[in-house]
């Protein structure tokens, strides 16, 4: 198991396929085994492992929640969400169930269904820093504004160095008419991540609305031309994705939008 415990999942999973072999009702092996399977993208073999579990715990919440990620990897969003319902069904404590559901939620823009699962997790655990940015993020998706700046202020204080924390804080406060406010946390965001396209965007809004056309043109060009270099680095990517042996094409998926911006 050192390869495991190396986070070297790849070389780990011929030495648990071996050992589960020879110990076919150990669920914490093939669960580990359908772990390494997910982590290095072999999704088949992991929804392979995942009908075996089934076999010796039909009720293990961590083995549907293993294949709802595959599912989600595999772009099959219903199932995604069906596993990870069955997953709460099955243990509604299971750690990081409720965020796991939760996000796919957010990801598809269900955001009333994925509050009450963001709310659920942090009911569960109310350290789990990265739901309560996520129901954040969710009420200002909503235009909750008051209840977006809440949760993100406490979340502020657990990880003050989370670029989506600053970005959001700053789009709440654009909105609800707080200029200063929003460039304080714009430029925060700029100093984290440089190329946040969104960012640089909203900074230039603001910077046009009060009249400083210059900077707003410096940073309308850089989210032009970041817009461009990302666009050309995605088509790269395609393209090499396309020329692999498989034949399978990479599927860009960038759920947060938080990178995109409309042109100006």
């Amino acid at each position: 198991m050192s390869y495991y415990g190396e986070h070297r999942y790849a070389p780990a999973i011929p030495y648990l396929k071996q050992a589960a072999a020879a110990e076919p009702r150990n669920l914490e092996l093939r669960l580990t085994l359908a772990h390494c399977y997910l982590w290095t993208h072999q999704l088949e073999a992991t929804l392979g492992v995942y009908k075996e579990i089934l076999q010796i715990d039909p009720d293990s919440a961590e083995a549907d929640m293993i294949a709802g990620e595959a599912l989600d990897e595999k772009g099959d969003n219903a199932g995604a969400v069906e596993q990870f319902r069955a997953a709460e069904k099955a243990n509604p404590k299971e750690p990081e169930v409720h965020f796991g559901l939760a996000y796919l939620l957010w990801a598809q823009k269900r955001y009333e269904e994925a509050i009450t699962e963001f709310q659920a997790e942090l009911k569960n655990d109310p350290a789990n820093n990265q739901a309560r940015i996520y129901l954040g993020d969710t009420y200002m998706q909503m235009g909750r504004y008051p209840e977006a700046k809440e949760q993100l202020l406490i979340a502020e204080k657990s990880d003050p160095k989370m670029p989506l924390i600053h970005l959001d804080l700053g789009i709440v406060d654009q909105e609800t008419n707080q200029r200063e406010a929003a460039l304080l946390e714009l430029k925060e965001t700029i100093a984290l991540t440089p190329a946040n396209v969104n960012a640089h965007f909203r900074l230039a809004r603001i910077y046009q609305q009060t009249g400083q056309r210059e900077l707003a043109k410096v940073e309308f060009d850089k989210a032009k031309n970041l817009n461009k270099e990302q666009d050309e680095s995605l088509h790269q990517r395609i393209a090499e994705a396309n020329a692999r042996p498989s034949g399978k094409a990479a599927t860009p998926q960038n759920p947060t939008g938080q990178n995109s911006a409309p042109q100006p």
